[in-house]
């Protein structure tokens, strides 16, 4: 079964990714911060991950950065989100994007958009 790391610093947003996720037959494991996520990834080992930019402590890029450097040839996918903060969201996404996001997406999230690119992702 697959399985996806959804980290956000929003609990409710978690729930709901998460809930949908799970009826769509997938396997979910949560993070609400950076810091806790870079342990659940290693732990986990997901095929895919969803993360929020903008967090305390640790933040999406440096959790982009973990993925990528966990093993440079592995297959884990990454959709980076953002809501925006200080600067316009899409300038962070750009940056996510350059650093090794397969998919970047604006906040609010779009439920059916996110599924539309797991599938495609997961199907690469």
């Amino acid at each position: 079964m697959t399985k996806i790391l959804i980290i956000d610093d929003q609990q409710e947003l978690i729930e709901i990714v998460k809930e949908y996720l799970e009826l769509k037959g997938y396997q979910v494991c949560t993070a609400s911060d950076g810091e806790k996520a870079l342990s659940v990834f290693d732990k986990e080992q997901p095929d895919l991950v969803i993360t929020d930019i903008l967090m305390p402590q640790v933040d999406g890029i440096e959790i982009i950065r973990h993925v990528k450097h966990h093993d440079p040839n592995s297959t884990i996918k990454i959709i980076a989100m953002s809501g925006g903060g200080r600067i316009d969201g899409l300038e962070y996404l750009r940056y996510a994007k350059r650093l090794g996001a397969d998919e970047v997406l604006d906040k609010p999230i779009n439920l059916a958009m996110l599924f539309t690119k797991i599938e495609q992702l997961l199907t690469i």
